[in-house]
């Protein structure tokens, strides 16, 4: 089970409960984990995550946030919502997911960065680079440009599932098996 598949604790909705608490004060993240589970605890949902499983997602929206410049961290920890914050909270009320921060060059900036583990001689780079940028523009495997049975479909196909793995890290093997 993957946190997506709970309504409250999808991307979007989580990223609506974060965006919505820096806006009223400057906020923590013990703030937003305890907003989570008012809602969780409204609704009677009773996900097989614990409270550091949610903290752990949380802290790496919030770091995507700050990235896109739609939170401005302070030093003691704490975060506010950014005018740009505001606005995306505005234009998008029911929240929105992680790829749609590709529209922000500092958050997409940021992204670009994280797929230098790759090797540099690496001779499919390019399809590999294609595919992880495509995971953060919404596209799903189906969208592979190249031929199925090629070393670029391969590159494109580990370049995504790299960038889905980035995105969705905190849920780790310890969920494999779970109902």
């Amino acid at each position: 089970m993957r946190f997506r598949e709970y309504p409250l604790l999808n991307a979007p909705n989580m990223v609506v409960t974060i965006l919505r608490a820096a806006s009223e004060a400057p906020a923590t993240l013990a703030d937003c984990a305890a907003r989570l589970q008012a809602l969780l605890d409204r609704a009677d949902e009773h996900p097989p995550f614990g409270p550091e499983d949610m903290a752990s997602r949380l802290q790496m929206l919030i770091r995507y946030l700050i990235e896109a410049k739609l939170l401005q961290p302070a030093p003691d920890g704490s975060f506010t919502a950014t005018g740009r914050g505001r606005a995306a909270l505005a234009d998008h009320p029911e929240g929105f997911d992680t790829p749609d921060l590709m529209i922000y060059p500092e958050f997409a900036s940021y992204i670009r960065g994280l797929e230098l583990r790759r090797a540099p001689l690496d001779p499919r780079a390019g399809g590999y680079d294609e595919g992880f940028y495509a995971y953060w523009t919404g596209a799903s495997p189906a969208d592979n440009p190249h031929p199925p049975d090629s070393a670029d479909h391969l590159a494109w196909e580990n370049g995504w599932s790299e960038a889905l793995d980035e995105d969705f890290r905190w849920t780790g093997p310890r969920f494999a098996g779970k109902p």
